[in-house]
């Protein structure tokens, strides 16, 4: 794998284990627990997340890596950095897509073995990856438009920290369950 890879999945994998342990050391009514009806549980932030990365995945696999119609330009690499301020800043922001909301239905061990599933194809994936495609448009974000994959695995792991935001929030609210 790239170094460059290699590094930001290392980041992805690391973010993404404090993300888990956070709901792992929570009981089961805490993860299930929403602060109002609108908003979701520590679950299904996780449920979120998990839809987001094997959507990603799929359209890696689906459309490989080409001199593509979208390329990527500085205006594409500023908006990414924005994105990525943005991520770490934790504010609230609508889902851009409806497709990537969690349905609910998941239980924590599902959500873990699918959560290391999609890690273990990510990973095989970014092995193969071939080093002269580093500089292609593998993905188009709908802000940040065209990510080459470096970006694109960066993505992951800041997608993670915005809502590991989330799940402060949520167990900071003053009817999170105790135990």
């Amino acid at each position: 794998m790239h170094p460059a890879l290699e590094k930001e999945f290392k980041r992805f994998q690391t973010v993404k284990k404090e993300f888990i342990d956070r709901i792992e050391q929570c009981s089961e009514t805490q993860r299930t627990f929403k602060p109002s009806a609108g908003e979701w549980s520590l679950l299904e932030v996780f449920e979120h997340i998990q839809i987001s990365e094997k959507g990603i995945l799929a359209f890696f696999k689906k459309y490989p890596p080409h001199e593509s119609k979208f390329k990527i330009k500085t205006k594409n690499k500023f908006y990414f950095f924005l994105l990525t301020l943005f991520f770490k800043s934790g504010k609230k922001v609508k889902m851009p897509a409806a497709g990537l909301a969690p349905t609910g239905q998941k239980n924590w061990e599902e959500l873990k073995i699918s959560s290391s599933k999609t890690q273990e194809e990510l990973l095989e994936y970014l092995k193969g990856f071939p080093q002269e495609k580093l500089s292609y448009s593998v993905f188009k974000h709908p802000v940040s438009g065209g990510m080459n994959m470096e970006s694109a695995v960066a993505f992951f792991a800041n997608h993670v920290i915005h809502h590991t935001h989330q799940l402060k929030r949520i167990q900071k609210s003053t009817s999170f369950p105790k135990e």
